[in-house]
Parts: structure tokens; C-alpha cells; sequence
């Protein structure tokens, strides 16, 4: 069974360390679970494929104060420079470890 942790396990293998901190960690397990869904998801890859949606990585969130989404999958914004948040079709934030209660709010 395929993971979207496959990667980043890949990685840590070649380099000999990893730091879930790093914005490669989020990424390789976004792109994993983009992967898995093209696999696993017939109209998921059809779309993506045909370009009606678009994914984009460590967007800025809508709720503002600085913080970023680490996956949004929507349809292209009139403008397609960002996704058309009224489009959405997924939406991940990436927690690997427990976040600090500090930083408990939603994105």
C-alpha cells in the first residue's frame, strides 16, 4: 500500500535526516496525497488532467494573520493566477506532529 509519507520516507533515506518543520516535508506529503488521488480517484484525475481544477501548494489562507494552506485543489479563479475558493475541492493543512496550543486556531 502506497502512502503519501512514501516520499518523504524516500528522502529521509538519501539525506539521512529530516526536519517536519521544513516546507519540503509539507510539500512531499501534499504531493503524495495528490498522487494517491490521481491514482485511486477516476473524476479527480480526469479534471486535473483536463485543467478544470489546478492544486496549488502553501497558498495564502483567506483567513489572513500570515499563515498558509498547504493544499488547496479548486477550479482556476477568473484571473487563474489562484484558485476560485467558491470552486473548492480540497483543502488541507499537513500536521505531522501536535502543534503547541498556542497555535490551536484554524487556518
Amino acid at each position: 500500500m502506497n502512502t503519501p509519507f512514501d516520499q518523504t520516507i524516500d528522502d529521509i533515506r538519501t539525506r539521512g535526516f529530516h526536519n517536519h518543520r521544513l516546507e519540503d516535508h509539507s510539500g512531499t506529503v501534499s504531493r503524495g496525497i495528490l498522487r494517491d488521488l490521481r491514482a485511486t480517484c477516476e473524476p479527480f484525475r480526469r479534471d486535473l488532467t483536463a485543467g478544470l481544477i489546478r492544486e496549488w501548494l502553501d497558498f495564502p489562507s483567506p483567513g489572513g494573520r500570515s499563515r498558509k494552506l498547504d493544499l488547496v485543489v479548486a477550479e482556476p479563479g477568473k484571473e487563474a493566477t489562484g484558485p476560485d475558493l467558491a470552486r473548492l475541492r480540497l483543502c488541507v493543512e499537513n500536521k505531522s506532529v501536535v502543534t503547541a496550543h498556542r497555535n490551536r486556531t484554524n487556518r
